[in-house]
């Protein structure tokens, strides 16, 4: 015999008896505690750095750089030379600790003044040195024709100042120039103060410098490219250890996706090949 199927109540019954909602275990808290809530996610939010966000997850362009996550796979495979040979196989460090001990086995050298970060003179590009203050320093792109119709005037220099997150947040004066070879000269001193370089995907943004070979360049320095989402990435690029950041024509809050990715990687460079511009954690 066919077993008897119920029939669905009425979808009217349902939103009229809403007997099982209760308010108990929300109560609003006093103004006092409210107030000590906000101040603590402020606090937390203040020291949070983007990653990614929903739409960057979901567009997955094919031109993602994973080299990060291939360096991670091949620093822990170095070990298994070991096992091979019947030795115990180390236990792995921690990311952390391995930087820690890189630092400390470094010479500490003297830093000569304030770290440097070159970028491109061409107009073409999307950071330059009359917007490179609002972008390093507050996250927020702005069209260098946007600035200069509102008055603003390219520096010779800029400097800002930058919490370190591997630091402990403790801050780091930086300096942005676009000229080095007419301030640097040949002094190498003042050379070695330059952390980072926005490339433009050109080598005659080299011409002059005291490294001109744009491998060289990359492989003494921090590289990093910005373009505008759906411009084509010059094909130099390739074979030149930058890592590259998109900005978006119009939503202006994603800017704070490729503004972390840049200073996330640049500490970790930095934590590893020019310690003596870092405080002490």
């Amino acid at each position: 015999p066919s077993i008897p199927q119920e029939k669905p109540s009425d979808a009217r019954d349902v939103l009229n008896d809403l007997s099982f909602l209760s308010a108990d275990g929300f109560d609003v808290p006093d103004v006092e505690t409210l107030e000590a809530d906000r101040k603590l996610v402020k606090k937390i939010t203040a020291a949070e750095i983007p990653l990614n966000d929903s739409a960057s997850i979901l567009r997955a362009w094919d031109t993602r750089n994973l080299t990060r996550v291939l360096e991670l796979f091949n620093e822990n495979q170095k070990p298994n030379k070991h096992s091979s040979s019947g030795k115990k196989r180390p236990t792995l460090p921690s990311s952390s600790s391995r930087s820690t001990d890189q630092v400390n086995k470094r010479l500490k050298k003297t830093s000569t003044g304030l770290p440097v970060i070159i970028v491109p003179t061409a107009i073409s590009s999307p950071i330059t040195m009359i917007n490179a203050e609002t972008f390093f320093k507050e996250s927020k792109f702005i069209p260098a024709d946007v600035m200069k119709k509102g008055g603003s005037r390219k520096p010779n220099s800029v400097k800002f100042e930058r919490q370190m997150v591997k630091c402990g947040n403790k801050k780091v004066q930086f300096e942005v120039v676009d000229n080095p070879h007419v301030r640097f000269g040949r002094n190498r001193l003042e050379w070695d103060r330059v952390v980072a370089v926005i490339a433009q995907g050109a080598e005659w943004q080299f011409k002059g410098w005291q490294l001109a070979n744009p491998v060289e360049i990359f492989s003494k320095t921090f590289g990093f490219y910005i373009s505008m989402e759906g411009d084509p990435i010059p094909p130099s690029l390739r074979g030149w250890n930058v890592k590259q950041g998109k900005l978006n024509r119009d939503k202006r809050g994603l800017d704070s996706v490729t503004y972390a990715s840049f200073w996330n990687n640049l500490e970790e460079w930095m934590v590893v090949h020019k310690p003596e511009y870092l405080p002490e954690a």
